[in-house]
């Protein structure tokens, strides 16, 4: 079964195509529903369960996300131990708790997660949770967006292991 998460309606309308196209079956079972993993809401208030886990998260959290004033304050307050309400660190770490017991997890982040005291946070997170991470710099890749990318592997396999790998494949 697939889900698909997002909080734009037109987001969840492309990702039907996409998966109907990938997986050549126009008639497949996925769900897909408006949801918002800063604050595991759906779209209609009540709460997201947490009790479903998934063997794969793949996704392109937003970067930067401009946030209402009382909403950023709401999560730095829920999340106080990750001291930011950056989006994409928020959305990782919900992520990596929904994971289940042999997940995989593909997130395409901007390579400011690796060195900017803003997500140190989550880099501690996922340091001291042993985590097996594999780091692809990526570069440019991105139209109309400055910052590099990098492609974030990581396993619930536990073991504190980290590779790099360059934009040319190379292991760093």
């Amino acid at each position: 079964l697939v889900y698909a998460r997002d909080i734009d309606d037109l987001a969840l309308k492309i990702c039907r195509v996409n998966l109907s196209m990938f997986f050549k079956d126009h008639d497949m079972s996925v769900n897909i529903e408006k949801n918002d993993i800063l604050f595991w809401k759906k779209n209609d208030g009540s709460d997201f369960d947490l009790k479903i886990k998934f063997d794969y998260i793949v996704t392109n959290p937003p970067w930067g996300s401009k946030l209402e004033k009382e909403r950023k304050i709401r999560l730095q307050e829920k999340y106080s131990f990750l001291n930011t309400a950056e989006s994409f660190s928020i959305a990782l770490y919900n992520s990596v708790n929904a994971l289940s017991e042999n997940g995989k997890l593909i997130f395409f982040l901007p390579y400011s997660f690796l060195n900017v005291s803003t997500h140190s946070g989550i880099r501690k997170f996922l340091i001291e949770k042993k985590y097996s991470l594999k780091i692809k710099l990526l570069g440019a890749v991105f139209p109309g967006v400055m910052s590099e990318s990098i492609r974030l592997e990581l396993t619930s396999e536990r073991g504190n292991r980290i590779e790099i790998m360059s934009k040319n494949n190379k292991y760093e």
